[in-house]
């Protein structure tokens, strides 16, 4: 074998063993400035409330936020939380994610800060969106679960736990007579409509009454303020914004 040949085969192996360590060199420096970004907005979130500046809650101030959440859900003043009222509080913090979110994609995706998104910025970001959308899936997926089994307690006449044909054709009927509100034996496009609608607003509204009595111990109809400082707010990906390894 040339020398010339010698060469070229070490050069390969070179680089078959030195390209993917600086692969991972790129990938570890891009995952700790990612980090340290997420260090940086869970602190940002915290600021108010952490007295001391250490970057973290301590007991006494986590006490701190959830009064502050307590007593901005509790618009009555009474020193307690209807469903009603937890509810609210619950779409408003919904909302304000989603304005985060919405404001997150969109500086990520505007690579040159000129306040629009090219086709070029739009197209890169579209592959992390289908991430996202892997995500709201799974969540839809535990949704789909909760309406199996009220589906499940109501038809399921004999109880093996699933439908039989007859049990289906039941809740057809049910349904379908449901959406039929002028009872003319037929269904127009405005018939359904409203009916999926009223379908997916009494299901959130059963979720909702289900999350609320497990946070009301008491079964007062009122959540106090221990019951809800019981609730635990602190994500498991909050506490990943914290240190940076």
């Amino acid at each position: 074998m040339t020398r010339t040949k010698i060469s070229q085969i070490s050069l390969i192996a070179l680089a078959s063993f030195t390209l993917p360590l600086v692969a991972n060199a790129e990938h570890h420096e891009k995952s700790k400035e990612a980090c340290e970004a997420r260090k940086a907005a869970y602190q940002e979130r915290i600021a108010p409330y952490d007295t001391n500046g250490d970057g973290e809650l301590s007991d006494a101030e986590k006490l701190a936020l959830k009064k502050a959440r307590f007593d901005e859900a509790d618009l009555d003043k009474n020193g307690g939380l209807t469903l009603d009222e937890m509810v609210q509080l619950r779409e408003s913090k919904k909302s304000e994610r989603k304005a985060m979110k919405l404001e997150k994609h969109f500086s990520k995706m505007d690579k040159d800060g000129d306040g629009v998104a090219s086709f070029e910025e739009f197209s890169e970001a579209s592959k992390k969106m289908s991430k996202e959308k892997k995500r709201e899936q799974k969540k839809s997926k535990s949704y789909k679960k909760q309406m199996r089994e009220h589906v499940l307690k109501q038809y399921d006449t004999d109880g093996d736990g699933k439908l039989s044909d007859e049990e289906k054709l039941a809740l057809k009927r049910s349904k379908f007579e449901t959406a039929d509100a002028n009872s003319d034996g037929k269904l127009s496009q405005e018939e359904i409509a409203q009916f999926k609608e009223n379908e997916r607003a009494k299901m959130r509204e059963m979720m909702q009454a289900k999350r609320f009595e497990k946070v009301d111990e008491n079964a007062d109809g009122m959540v106090s303020f221990d019951e809800f400082s019981n609730i635990s707010w602190e994500k498991k990906k909050d506490k990943r914004f914290q240190k940076c390894s």
